[in-house]
């Protein structure tokens, strides 16, 4: 285990988790023998998610590790299809990402002999993915005609902990936003460091930056305001300051601006409250003297 493995119950509060979860569907390979995974409860099995590419011309099938606790090692069997509710951990190079399952969240659809040879086919894009982070990059991809205002891919990284190494991850997703999905709101807030929770289909991986790509066909847009960085990210990751953007440091340094006019504020009624206190306790100081004054002289 390494030096990053042992977290703190410190270092799970401060670290902002943005998962992932993926509704799979496919065959289950062959397990893959792994002492350190099977010695924590683990056990995984080879499969593959199959898609078209984003320009739906290049069809391939890109490995992938379901990984679940031994406990569903009866409900998964080699050849079979299965439709399984999954968090998703990348790995952020050449390792095979994890695909996590609980034992109540697995479905088998069919055995492997009842499972037509258009298989492949029929379960190409079928693979959807709920993504929740925050924006790193924006690109436009022009028209055919080479004229702007076509589609925009936007870049997301996301953070969790690895059930395994129990460590927060950081990885990034790609995301195909269609013209007919970028509306007024998107525009305006749909920013690098906006924090954003996107669904759509999984059509590809990139393989240059080791991140899963999609269509989007939902989203939900959240604003960045907070500029606390996740800063006990592991070395599999990437920075995961959720702030570390034009856009977002405006948001974060106008909310420093509004706390700063509260505390001046709360400064000014502490300052006001002290002088009336000063006033009160000389006006008794004052009463006091003369009652005693009035004492000696036999007066009262």
């Amino acid at each position: 285990m390494s030096a990053t493995s042992t977290i703190t119950s410190t270092t799970r509060e401060s670290t902002v988790v943005h998962p992932i979860v993926v509704q799979f569907i496919g065959r289950l390979g062959t397990e893959v023998p792994n002492a350190r995974r099977n010695a924590l409860g683990f056990v995984s099995h080879e499969t593959t998610i199959s898609t078209s590419g984003f320009d739906r011309t290049s069809p391939y099938n890109t490995a992938i590790l379901l990984t679940a606790p031994k406990g569903a090692i009866d409900k998964l069997h080699q050849g079979d299809v299965y439709a399984i509710s999954c968090k998703l951990i990348s790995s952020n190079n050449r390792r095979l990402d994890d695909l996590y399952c609980g034992t109540t969240t697995i479905l088998r659809i069919g055995k492997n002999d009842s499972i037509g040879v258009e298989y492949e086919k029929d379960v190409m894009n079928k693979v959807s993915m709920v993504a929740l982070g925050i924006v790193v990059k924006m690109e436009t991809v022009p028209k055919g005609d080479g004229k702007r205002g076509g589609k925009i891919v936007l870049t997301l990284t996301s953070v969790d902990f690895d059930p395994i190494d129990q460590s927060p991850v950081c990885w990034m997703t790609k995301h195909i936003v269609e013209r007919c999905h970028q509306s007024d709101k998107f525009h305006s807030f749909c920013k690098e460091g906006a924090e954003v929770q996107i669904a759509g289909l999984i059509e590809g991986y990139d393989d240059k930056e080791w991140a899963w790509e999609t269509r989007l066909q939902v989203y939900n847009i959240t604003p960045c305001n907070d500029s606390t960085p996740n800063p006990n990210v592991t070395e599999k990751g990437k920075s995961g300051d959720a702030c570390d953007s034009s856009v977002a440091k405006v948001a974060c340094q106008k909310e420093d601006k509004m706390a700063a006019g509260i505390n001046t504020s709360h400064k000014r009624k502490a300052t006001k409250s002290r002088i009336l206190a000063a006033r009160w306790n000389k006006r008794v100081k004052v009463n006091a003297a003369h009652r005693a004054m009035r004492r000696d002289h036999g007066i009262d």
